[in-house]
């Protein structure tokens, strides 16, 4: 059962956050394959709230007014923190823009122009509050926190690159996007988008336990690690693929995760009709690769609905994750933490 939640969330979560339709009412069905606990799948969702039902299971949430989601299940719900905007990646893109530019050629031919900016401990701190009031079981024994909270000054611990063709005319959407966080108290990160045209893109977030001398071997020796075991760090692998033929736009994504309890991959398949914005059908798999076989597999269809959610979310009891989840808290709530 908790596979198949977990499934749900994933496929809100990626389903939500794509921009078509968000203005109106929508409805989504479908139903989870799944020899533990198969079923049928309803949510109903609108800008800033939606209601899914999960064979006799409700779940709902809703944006708060300071921007917070409320998260329930009917019994209680949990809060986080609001939802990163274009805003906080457009602020790294401007200062780019105005650093000077330097040559390399470092990945091929195609990205020769680069430009690079330092962040910070307290801008680096600042991200990291910003991710763990948004993710807080990323840091179930408050460490995390409590190195984000410390105020730790102006030394810099991360930089931030920019690879971009020397022809923007001819590759104008080509271009690598690199952080890379060495702090001397906090997990060393690695985070890279790669793109060549809009029809598709790699990334790779990695966190190492270890000092790292080079990250293309810590990515590979990452990637190489036995489904449990997560004392080398942890990597999170994939690419989008997108293709419109006229009639519908397909499009793909694959995640590949490395160093966690099992190694999943989800493959994302989504079709949107090309001419009605609120029409896609999505097919969703989440395979456990360990174990060679599907965790769980999702068929939806989403459409314009004249139903709007209701969240049922006045009266319950409330666990704020916004300062981060204790043992107590994650014990109510069911949850376990996935520590970096």
């Amino acid at each position: 059962m908790k596979k198949s939640l977990c499934c749900l969330l994933l496929t809100l979560a990626l389903l939500l956050s794509m921009g078509a339709a968000q203005a109106d009412a929508n409805r989504i069905t479908g139903e989870i394959v799944e020899v533990a606990s198969p079923g049928d799948v309803q949510v109903l969702w609108d800008t800033g709230a939606f209601e899914a039902t999960f064979n006799d299971r409700q779940f709902m949430g809703r944006i708060e007014a300071d921007g917070t989601l409320l998260l329930g299940n009917g019994k209680n719900a949990l809060r986080l923190g609001a939802l990163p905007d274009r805003a906080l990646l457009d602020a790294l893109l401007e200062r780019l823009d105005k650093e000077p530019v330097f040559k390399s050629s470092i990945y091929s031919s195609l990205f020769t122009h680069a430009q690079s900016i330092e962040l910070t401990a307290n801008e680096v701190c600042g991200y990291l509050r910003t991710l763990l009031n948004l993710c807080p079981l990323l840091d179930p024994d408050g460490s995390l926190r409590h190195v984000a909270e410390a105020q730790p000054g102006g030394d810099i611990w991360a930089t931030v690159t920019r690879y971009s063709a020397a022809d923007q005319s001819q590759y104008p959407d080509a271009l690598t996007l690199q952080l890379n966080v060495f702090s001397p108290v906090l997990p060393a990160v690695w985070i890279e988008y790669y793109r060549t045209d809009n029809n598709g893109s790699n990334f790779k977030i990695a966190v190492s336990n270890q000092p790292v001398t080079d990250w293309d071997e810590t990515i590979s020796a990452l990637a190489e690690t036995e489904p449990g075991d997560g004392s080398l760090g942890k990597l999170i692998s994939g690419f989008t693929a997108t293709y419109d033929d006229g009639s519908e736009t397909w499009h793909y994504l694959e995640v590949t995760l490395f160093g966690f309890s099992r190694q999943y991959q989800l493959e994302a398949d989504i079709y949107q009709d090309d001419t009605d914005a609120a029409r896609w059908r999505a097919e969703i798999v989440i395979n456990d690769e360990g174990a060679g076989s599907a965790v769980a597999k999702l068929a939806l269809e989403n459409e314009a609905s004249s139903l709007t959610p209701a969240p049922a979310l006045d009266g319950l009891e409330v666990v704020d994750g916004t300062d981060g989840l204790d043992e107590a808290e994650q014990q109510l709530l069911g949850v376990d933490g996935f520590s970096l």
